[in-house]
């Protein structure tokens, strides 16, 4: 059917479309296309302080607490928990919430990484250039910094000095987190094509590709379980510095 009979056909028996629409999605998402939002109130103020009937995120780099990375690091991870758990209950209409969900871990994973290099490099020899991290967006560089200071700080130069146990973890976690940067940058989950005219990882030659967001969620609990101990172990171990860092 073409655009110019899908219209006549809107056009000459709007019930029966409407009804068909019925017969795809739950009724309790019909009533949005019926009846559409109410144009927000141009007074509306998305900054102002909360109300008890309002739900607002707290500002957390208005200088009151030491370290606001900690803060941004959890609310990106507690988002991304969040829309998983909405994917396994399948309540989303479209099947495109893959994208935010994988930007959004690895903006988590930019942002821990980024706070353990922060609090880290007080521990690393002056020979180590520090490294500005307004500029880097690439998580696997920021991984391998990360790694100079955990090698500083726990005496360890390879893999091999490392219980078999602990290896392991340190494998799994470069093995994943390059999963995750297959461009490095993230920008795959964020635009449909790069700015660089390459063709992005997620357009390929494979007839179907998917974003499967099942498996992401064990490495979301589990990553983050390891990367979030790594930043507060090293955050205590700074606090007995005090005046010092």
């Amino acid at each position: 059917m073409n655009h110019e009979e899908i219209l006549e056909l809107c056009a000459s028996n709007p019930e029966a479309i409407i009804d068909y629409i019925k017969s795809l999605e739950p009724a309790s998402n019909f009533s949005f296309h019926l009846n559409p939002p109410k144009r927000p109130d141009c007074s509306l103020d998305l900054y102002k302080a909360d109300r008890r009937e309002e739900i607002c995120g707290y500002i957390y780099n208005d200088g009151r607490i030491a370290d606001p990375w900690e803060a941004y690091a959890d609310g990106y991870l507690a988002a991304v928990k969040k829309l998983i758990e909405v994917a396994k209950r399948n309540e989303f209409m479209e099947d495109t919430f893959g994208y935010p969900i994988f930007y959004l871990f690895y903006h988590y994973l930019e942002l821990r990484l980024k706070r353990i290099i922060r609090c880290g490099e007080f521990f690393i020899t002056p020979t180590h250039q520090k490294q500005d991290l307004s500029t880097s967006h690439n998580i696997v560089s920021l991984w391998e910094k990360c790694k100079i200071i955990l090698k500083e700080i726990e005496g360890w130069k390879e893999y091999a000095d490392l219980s078999e146990d602990i290896k392991k973890d340190y494998e799994t976690i470069d093995h994943f987190i390059k999963e995750v940067a297959r461009d490095t940058t993230s920008q795959a989950f964020r635009y449909p094509d790069n700015f660089k005219k390459q063709k992005p990882f997620l357009v390929d030659d494979k007839e179907h590709q998917f974003l499967n967001v099942t498996n992401l969620s064990h490495v979301v609990d589990w990553l983050s379980y390891r990367l979030d101990g790594i930043s507060m172990a090293i955050a205590v171990q700074l606090s007995f510095y005090g005046d010092e860092y």
